[in-house]
């Protein structure tokens, strides 16, 4: 979800720039000798850099933090189903669950973690297992990034 392609396209055409500057003689002296294997490696490396601040900058406009501050909220209210035993109310956070788990993608074992906690969480639901579903929910709001 990349809210601009500003970033790249700048980066590309200012990497394209100095690898055009620097392939021109500089005046009064001999060229610089720079052949057209040099000058591919600088385009493939360029275009290595730029792809990969695609990714990055999904990361640096806040995703996780916009997954968490939209979603725990509606995570949280699941807390008077839960308590109800009303299991459809919770199987019907199944997508604010998942959207939640998004939080921690960037942390491969905290990921699957919540990820498999949620999951066995709407298992009980489904099979009409209040006790465990009690169980299991406050052990997915325990997670010290929600506690706080």
């Amino acid at each position: 979800m990349a809210r601009g392609r500003a970033l790249p396209v700048t980066a590309l055409l200012l990497m394209a720039g100095s690898a055009m500057y620097s392939m021109t003689a500089p005046a009064f002296l001999t060229p610089s000798g720079m052949g057209r294997r040099e000058a591919l490696q600088m385009v493939g490396s360029a275009m290595a850099v730029t792809l990969g601040v695609q990714s990055a900058l999904a990361d640096a406009q806040g995703e996780p933090t916009v997954a968490f501050v939209k979603n725990l909220p509606r995570v949280m209210k699941l807390q008077d189903a839960v308590d109800k035993g009303d299991l459809k109310a919770v199987l019907r956070g199944e997508k604010d669950f998942k959207r939640l788990n998004t939080y921690w993608r960037n942390d491969p074992q905290a990921f699957k973690y919540m990820r498999d906690l949620s999951e066995e969480l709407l298992d009980a639901a489904y099979e009409g297992k209040a006790d465990d579903v009690k169980t299991l929910y406050a052990k997915y709001v325990s997670k010290k990034e929600i506690q706080v």
